[in-house]
């Protein structure tokens, strides 16, 4: 009797520690917030964590840059409030236009609180969009302003994947092609009380070009330019 007891209670304290184990393990899924404390949006080791050092660690779910909180799972960038981030070079080469921040690889929301994300309008300047977003990743964009972005295609946004875009704008962005402000083949976007606007394509055609079932919710789609040459 003695040895059954002690069995069924060996059995119960092994489920309740795996229990333990379970709850404590952090999930990938949960995230953490990652801190912008500083305008500039380049990598350097100055003890400051920047824009594209965040999105970094975000992607890769590590420390690659000490300056930033390690990322994990579905992270949240915070920029500063009513900040403005001015990028004058391009990060990567994308799909159909060159990349000012790293591709999102992940799920990933960044809170602007007010922020602007631009391209430097001094001359000289070559032409990036800001974000493309490849299959299988999302991001969001909560109270942030794209504007002066040029690519090929998208001058903004090029989304392959999923971009939900909440109280942002999306302004006076470029493209050669097609998506002035935002394109991208086969992405889902959805636009809740935003804006995209005053948005340009050089010779081709005039749309924001995304995949059905898109969604529109209390926002503005409107004053497009097109130059034919």
């Amino acid at each position: 009797m003695k040895r059954v007891v002690s069995l069924t209670m060996l059995i119960m304290a092994l489920v309740a520690m795996s229990a333990s184990f379970i709850m404590a393990a952090p999930s990938k899924q949960s995230g953490v917030t990652i801190t912008v404390d500083t305008t500039e949006p380049g990598i350097a080791d100055d003890g400051n964590c920047s824009l594209i050092e965040a999105i970094v660690n975000a992607n890769e779910d590590k420390a690659t840059h000490q300056d930033c909180d390690t990322g994990s799972g579905a992270d949240t960038i915070q920029l500063e409030t009513d900040a403005t981030y001015t990028l004058k070079e391009v990060n990567n080469q994308g799909i159909n236009g060159n990349n000012g921040l790293p591709v999102i690889t992940g799920k990933l929301t960044i809170e602007g609180d007010g922020a602007t994300i631009q391209r430097s309008a001094a001359s000289g300047t070559p032409a990036f969009r800001f974000f493309q977003v490849i299959t299988n990743s999302a991001l969001t964009l909560e109270d942030v302003t794209l504007q002066n972005g040029s690519a090929y295609r998208g001058g903004a946004i090029y989304n392959l994947g999923s971009v939900v875009l909440t109280t942002s704008a999306v302004l006076s962005n470029t493209a050669d092609r097609t998506g002035g402000g935002i394109d991208g083949k086969n992405g889902f976007l959805t636009l809740s009380e935003s804006t995209v606007s005053y948005n340009k394509v050089i010779s081709g055609w005039i749309r924001l070009r995304t995949a059905p079932p898109s969604k529109l919710r209390r926002s503005a789609i409107g004053r497009w330019w097109c130059q034919i040459h």
